[in-house]
């Protein structure tokens, strides 16, 4: 059962899959300038199941903050979000190549079978997502968000036992005919799954896949919620290593929506001179 269990709704996806798909929100300044940020180097806590290491030039906001984070980016919330982390020059208003960050949910859908990692079916889960994907632009289009649309891996599911970690990464198309990716990791815990996704501006995705994995090195889930502490009697996730990636619950269905691809926000700066000026200044979307 996930802790956000009142919030939700078929609507609330599974972390593991995240599909948020394209356009710059307009969002307030304060909506940095408000977030509490940790700066390290120092340790997080990620919810009550984890912790991760922020190094130095990072900064890192948790549960009690990130959700709204997320909704100020258009990218919807699932109730799940317990961790955001990126390069301090990602507050700067020219962040370059700090233009990325990691998002980190907790999603308890109950202790994943390590099982079928040998029998990952790229082909066969590609066209399912592509089915989603559908599905997502279609709700979307009904909150007048752009759509995406879903190229090809990156980089197909890969299992790694010793870490415990599936990872992934998909390639969208822009309307524009441009092609960016996003990349993901699920981590099994327990009674669910830590789901990283990278959000990253257009030609920065490449050089942060890389940092995205030496920082999940500084993930650890806390006694009695790693992998190894699962217990007769816990629940367990039937759809398995693939329906992380489905974005699936313990029923099988699909998630109604999800956020394979996470967006940068856009800033709305207000001057006050005089009549009081509004200037916009806005963040390249994501390739993660």
């Amino acid at each position: 059962m996930s802790r956000h269990e009142d919030r939700g709704s078929s609507g609330r996806v599974i972390a593991a899959v995240l599909v948020t798909l394209t356009a710059v929100a307009a969002a307030p300044a304060y909506a940095f300038d408000s977030i509490p940020w940790v700066r390290g180097p120092t340790g997080a806590a990620l919810g009550d199941v984890a912790g991760i290491r922020v190094p130095e030039g990072f900064v890192f906001t948790g549960e009690d903050d990130v959700e709204r984070l997320m909704e100020q980016m258009e990218n919807p919330a699932t109730g799940d979000e317990i961790g955001f982390l990126a390069p301090a020059g990602f507050l700067s208003e020219e962040p370059g190549d700090d233009n990325w960050y990691l998002l980190f949910e907790f999603v308890e859908v109950g202790h994943v079978s390590e099982a079928e990692q040998v029998t990952l079916d790229a082909g066969a889960i590609f066209d399912r997502l592509r089915e989603i994907n559908t599905s997502v632009s279609e709700e979307r289009r009904k909150r007048g968000w752009e759509t995406l649309e879903l190229a090809d891996w990156a980089a197909p599911p890969v299992y790694d036992p010793a870490a415990r970690a599936l990872t992934w990464a998909l390639r969208f198309r822009e309307p524009s005919g441009e092609v960016v990716e996003n990349h993901f990791c699920c981590r099994l815990g327990r009674r669910g799954v830590m789901s990283v996704t990278l959000g990253a501006a257009a030609g920065v995705a490449a050089a942060a896949g890389p940092r995205m994995r030496e920082l999940l090195d500084g993930l650890s889930f806390l006694p009695g919620h790693d992998w190894g502490d699962f217990e007769a009697g816990d629940e367990v996730f039937e759809p398995g290593l693939a329906g992380l990636i489905l974005g699936q619950r313990s029923s099988g269905l699909p998630a109604f929506l999800g956020r394979w691809r996470l967006i940068l926000m856009g800033f709305v700066l207000v001057a006050a001179l005089a009549a009081a000026l509004v200037f916009w200044r806005k963040r390249q979307p994501p390739v993660a």
